[in-house]
C-alpha cells in the first residue's frame, strides 16, 4: 500500500509541473494556417527622394504568404525601419509585419552641381546700390542626371557695390555655390532723378536725366580732384550750388540749352578751367558762381537777367567782359581782384553797381 502511495504522489507532481496546452480554435469548416514569408508585390508610387525627403509608403502592397498555400494582399498594419535619407545612394528598406521581413529598393539623389541658366536682369550697378536678383534661374543637376530649375529659396552672399569695379556674386543653394558678375560703376541717382557717373580712367564725369540738380548736391566730392571733363546732357535744367567747386583739376565743361541757372559757387576754386560757353537761355548766375576760377574768357548770353555777388572775384586771367543788354545790376565785388581784367562792356539797362564791384581790378583801362 505505502509503494502504491508513493507512486500516485510521484505522478501528482509530475503533473503539476507540465504547462498548460493552448489549442487555437478553428471555426467549422477552416483550416489553421501559419504565415510563412511576406514579399513586396507593388513598391510605393515614390522610390527616389531628395536629400532629407521624409519616407512616403503610399501605393505599397505586401502579399502575405500562409502555411496552406492561401495568400492576402497587405496595404496597412506594417512597419518600416528608420529611413536615412541624408546619404545619396540607393537603400533598402525593410518592412516588417507581424514578426516577417521583407525589403524595396529606394534610392536618394544629392545635389551635385549649381549652375547658373538664367543672368539676373540687371548687371550693372551705382555705387551703394542693393542688388537684384530679379529674372535669374539656377538649375540644380542631380547625382542620377535629373536637373530642377531654382527661382527663389537661394542664399547670396554679402554684396558690396561701395567701390566700382566687377563683382563676383556667390550664390547658395542645398550646399552648394556658384557665382556671377556684375558691374558697379562710379555713378549713382541725384537731385530730380539725375544721375551721375565719373569714368576715373578718363576723369569724364556725366550728369544726365531731367530736373534739376538741386543745392549743395555733389555727390562726387570725393573724386573732386580726378574730375578732368564734365558733360552735362540736355535735360538737366540747373548747375547747383557748389557743384564743382575746387574741381582743381577740371578743364572743360559742355552745358546744355536746357540750363537756366548757375548755382552759388558752383565753379569756385576750378583755377584750371580757362573757358566756359553758356548757352542762350541761362537767367540767372548766382553769388560766387565762377570766384576763383581760371577763366581768360567768357561769353555771358543776353538771356542773362541776374549776376550775383562775387560772381567772377579774383578772376585773375579774365581780360575783357562782355555784360548782357538787359542786366540792370552788379553787386557787391562781382569782378574785384580780377587784376588782369583790361576792358569791360556795360549796358545802358545798368541802373546800379554795388559796393567794390570791380575793387583791386588794377588793369582796367576802358569801360564800355
Amino acid at each position: 500500500m505505502k509503494r502504491f502511495l508513493s507512486v500516485l504522489m510521484v505522478i501528482a507532481l509530475l503533473v503539476a509541473n507540465v504547462p498548460p496546452v493552448t489549442v487555437n480554435a478553428v471555426a467549422e469548416g477552416e483550416v489553421y494556417r501559419e504565415l510563412r514569408e511576406i514579399t513586396v508585390k507593388t513598391p510605393p508610387h515614390k522610390t527616389e527622394y531628395m536629400m532629407g525627403e521624409e519616407l512616403d509608403t503610399t501605393g505599397l502592397v505586401l502579399t502575405a504568404h500562409y502555411s496552406d498555400g492561401s495568400t492576402e494582399d497587405i496595404t496597412e498594419g506594417f512597419e518600416t525601419e528608420w529611413f536615412d535619407s541624408w546619404m545619396s545612394g540607393p537603400r533598402s528598406v525593410n518592412v516588417y509585419y507581424e514578426g516577417m521581413m521583407t525589403s524595396f529598393e529606394a534610392t536618394v539623389v544629392a545635389p551635385m552641381e549649381l549652375i547658373v541658366k538664367t543672368l539676373p536682369e540687371k548687371l550693372t550697378y551705382y555705387r551703394d546700390e542693393a542688388l537684384d536678383t530679379k529674372g535669374m534661374v539656377l538649375t540644380v543637376v542631380y547625382s542620377n542626371g535629373t536637373t530642377k530649375d531654382i527661382m527663389d529659396g537661394f542664399y547670396i552672399d554679402y554684396f558690396e557695390s561701395y567701390s566700382p569695379g566687377i563683382k563676383t556674386v556667390n550664390v547658395s543653394y542645398e550646399g552648394m555655390t556658384t557665382y556671377f558678375e556684375v558691374t558697379v560703376i562710379n555713378g549713382g541717382i541725384f537731385g530730380d532723378n539725375l544721375t551721375w557717373v565719373l569714368d576715373e580712367g578718363t576723369g569724364v564725369l556725366t550728369i544726365s536725366g531731367n530736373g534739376s540738380m538741386g543745392e549743395y548736391n555733389n555727390p562726387w566730392l570725393s573724386w573732386t580732384y580726378s574730375i578732368h571733363s564734365v558733360v552735362i546732357e540736355n535735360g538737366v535744367t540747373n548747375i547747383g550750388a557748389h557743384a564743382f567747386e575746387n574741381c582743381s583739376n577740371l578743364t572743360q565743361i559742355s552745358i546744355p540749352g536746357s540750363v537756366t541757372s548757375i548755382g552759388s559757387y558752383a565753379f569756385n576754386g576750378c583755377n584750371s578751367l580757362s573757358r566756359i560757353d553758356l548757352p542762350n537761355g541761362v537767367l540767372n548766375i548766382d553769388s560766387g558762381a565762377f570766384a576763383y576760377c581760371g577763366i581768360s574768357e567768357i561769353e555771358i548770353p543776353d538771356s542773362v537777367t541776374y549776376i550775383g555777388d562775387e560772381a567772377f572775384r579774383s578772376c585773375h586771367n579774365l581780360t575783357q567782359i562782355v555784360l548782357p543788354k538787359d542786366l540792370t545790376s552788379i553787386g557787391w565785388y562781382t569782378f574785384s581782384d580780377c587784376q588782369n581784367l583790361g576792358s569791360v562792356t556795360i549796358p545802358a539797362s545798368v541802373t546800379s553797381i554795388g559796393d567794390s564791384a570791380f575793387y583791386d581790378c588794377g588793369s582796367l583801362s576802358t569801360v564800355y
